[in-house]
């Protein structure tokens, strides 16, 4: 009897996060999610579909979530969402295009960060909406 070979599902880690830092957001604060945004840079395309969202404007390293809610000082606060180190393996890889854009909002007044997992990326939300000093 052959066997048969099965392939082990791979989990994005990466999703997992952001789902359940969307869903805590929707049920503890739903003024909020209605004024947040993802948005879907990452994952794979075909070449034909790149060169149309290059075309239409999407630019690679822009952070996954954009809140137009301001605070303090802060016209809106953008996050970049990574896998928690809690899943194990690597540290998630920050591009420089990522970097660049997060410097770039903070040089014009947004609160940007990059946040490792669900739970740092709340943290910096109620820190965000309590208008304390958290650009560092």
């Amino acid at each position: 009897m052959e066997e048969i070979k099965t392939r082990k599902r791979r989990v994005n880690y990466e999703d997992a996060e952001c789902e359940a830092f969307v869903e805590t957001i929707k049920w503890q604060y739903p003024n909020l999610y209605k004024m947040m945004i993802h948005v879907p840079n990452g994952g794979k395309r075909g070449a034909a579909e790149a060169a149309k969202f290059k075309k239409l404007g999407v630019k690679k390293g822009f952070p996954d979530y954009v809140f137009f809610y301001p605070s303090g000082k802060f016209p809106g606060l953008i996050i970049e969402m990574k896998k928690s180190m809690e899943h194990g393996g690597s540290k998630a890889v920050v591009s420089a295009e990522q970097k660049e854009w997060i410097m770039n909002l903070r040089e014009r007044g947004y609160a940007a960060y990059i946040c490792e997992g669900a739970d740092e990326a709340l943290d910096t939300l109620k820190k965000y909406l309590r208008s304390e000093n958290i650009m560092g």
